[in-house]
């Protein structure tokens, strides 16, 4: 691989980036002739990687960005709505007021990216075109720029809970509202977007599933039963193990189905019709053979050579001829 120069070639940045490239490639090629077209593939990706991490690198010692870069990003659109709803258009007026405010938008604009003085400059002569030293001021606030929080900015714009919620304002606090008020607002707001979002899934209200809950409106009651009776006769397709009557003596009723789980049990003991009827079957056939015939025992020994086996090596075979 041949090493990058870490300079920019003197002939520009665009088309000297470009000749870097296909230098680079020419030069893969010659140095491996042999190499798949996979594999040259990879290299040029990779060498196209470290031009734009290089071309990346001199943006950023070129323009360098603000932490606060995002913040006044989202704010300097929220505040030139707030400008035009309380002056009646883009225009600031020329008093204090109005330049309270221009100060405070060259504040926002000091902190994005680019060339920060010409965004200053344009800002000012359309909205304050009234200013005779707006270079002179512009440049007095990008040497020195300041972001204020956003508790600090409503209080200082004076923006109640009201213009907040009109334009749509995110990023700046309400002087009329604490914060433990907004937090709850926000919790009250997401529980609400939640619950829409259930809705449209088609997920019933607690109201609505109370009201046509079994507990509500007791169907055993109609038929003169228990809930436990009517909840196994639904289960069981409609018709119970043991039907009781209305007069039934609770006694006699616990006593049927005691005797009735033991039958039950009796006969999961004995593994059922089919299964009893193989298992009597296989109970005879090893009843019927010789004592000295193995029983097919896994990994039990036999009873006349004491070796261990899956088959029966002295079928046969009678007790006195071993």
């Amino acid at each position: 691989m041949v090493k990058r120069k870490s300079k920019p070639p003197p002939g520009g940045d665009q088309g000297g980036g470009a000749e870097r490239i296909v230098d680079l490639e020419r030069s893969l090629i010659k140095s491996s002739p042999s190499q798949t077209q996979a594999s040259f593939a990879a290299s040029r990706r990779r060498v196209r990687k470290r031009e734009w991490r290089w071309h990346a690198k001199q943006q950023r010692e070129s323009q360098p960005r603000s932490r606060f870069s995002r913040i006044a990003n989202f704010r300097i659109p929220e505040i030139e709505r707030l400008f035009e709803q309380r002056y009646r258009g883009p225009v600031l007026p020329d008093d204090d007021a109005g330049r309270d405010d221009l100060i405070l938008m060259l504040h926002h604009l000091a902190h994005t990216r680019g060339d920060v003085l010409a965004k200053m400059l344009a800002w000012t002569r359309a909205h304050a075109p009234w200013l005779p030293d707006a270079t002179k001021l512009a440049k007095a606030i990008a040497a020195r720029c300041e972001l204020p929080t956003a508790r600090q900015l409503g209080r200082r714009l004076r923006l109640s809970d009201a213009e907040r919620t009109a334009l749509k304002i995110t990023t700046i606090r309400p002087f009329d509202v604490s914060a433990a008020e907004l937090v709850a607002r926000r919790l009250r707001q997401k529980i609400e977007r939640r619950r829409q979002r259930r809705r449209k899934q088609g997920v019933r209200s607690r109201a609505e599933y109370e009201a046509n809950s079994l507990s509500r409106l007791k169907p055993w009651e109609a038929e003169g039963i228990s809930r436990r009776t009517w909840e196994r006769r639904r289960n069981n397709g409609g018709v119970s193990s043991v039907t009781p009557t209305k007069r039934e003596n609770p006694l006699l009723l616990g006593v049927r189905l005691a005797s009735r789980r033991r039958q039950q049990g009796e006969k999961k003991k004995r593994g059922g019709p089919e299964r009893g009827a193989r298992g009597s079957e296989r109970q005879r056939a090893e009843a019927a053979k010789p004592p000295g015939v193995s029983r097919k025992r896994n990994g039990t020994a036999c009873q006349f050579c004491r070796t261990r086996g899956n088959f029966d090596h002295h079928e046969g075979t009678e007790r006195k001829g071993l």
